[in-house]
């Protein structure tokens, strides 16, 4: 009885193996087939135990190709703050502050996107909106009256340079334009090129 190697098979030796499994089909269907198996799907000494191992390779996703970067970037962006008050009972009113970031309408923008970023680097995750304007919640407290907005400069105070955010235009045909200077968050500016906010820096 002739023994056969079959991890020394290689994939033409397999195509010259099929008669060979016809013959042990002769000797019962269950060893053809497993014979047959292990020649397509190749036999080896070694089971992984890993599931991962056994998944297909990862097909890079077309969105994952860098869109074309034009110039020139957003520009007029304006940061603002924006105070909320609301009266309540006993002479008590809760107020909350917004910092708001706007920007000049980019010719054939489809949309903008905002990158916020922090002293470790960017953000994950970047925010999609169609407006010229975006603001987020920077301070809030309730209070007596007569206090006003009670610890509002501390709470801003608090955030200089832990957060930034930079805009940039998604055009058609996959492209996007330079991002733009970075605006502080809780602070109140105007800026005229990414030229300008590094040199704040």
């Amino acid at each position: 009885m002739v023994l056969l190697n079959i991890r020394q098979i290689n994939q033409w030796e397999r195509k010259l193996a099929l008669p060979l499994i016809l013959k042990l089909g002769t000797f019962g269907l269950p060893v053809g087939m497993l014979f047959l198996s292990c020649l397509l799907a190749g036999c080896s000494g070694h089971t992984s135990t890993n599931p991962a191992q056994a998944q297909p390779s990862a097909v890079a996703s077309p969105q994952s190709r860098q869109p074309s970067v034009i110039a020139p970037s957003v520009s007029g962006l304006v940061a603002t703050l924006e105070d909320d008050v609301r009266d309540l009972p006993d002479d008590q009113i809760a107020w909350t502050t917004y910092w708001k970031l706007c920007w000049k309408p980019y010719a054939g923008a489809q949309e903008y996107e905002l990158e916020p970023m922090t002293g470790e680097g960017a953000g994950r995750r970047r925010l999609h909106q169609s407006g010229l304007c975006y603001r987020v919640e920077v301070a809030k407290g309730q209070n007596a009256k007569t206090l006003g907005f009670f610890n509002r400069e501390l709470m801003l105070a608090s955030l200089a340079g832990q957060m930034t955010y930079r805009v940039r235009a998604v055009l058609s045909g996959d492209r996007v334009t330079q991002w733009s200077a970075t605006a502080i968050v809780g602070q109140s500016e105007k800026l005229n090129s990414p030229s300008s906010a590094k040199a704040r820096r």
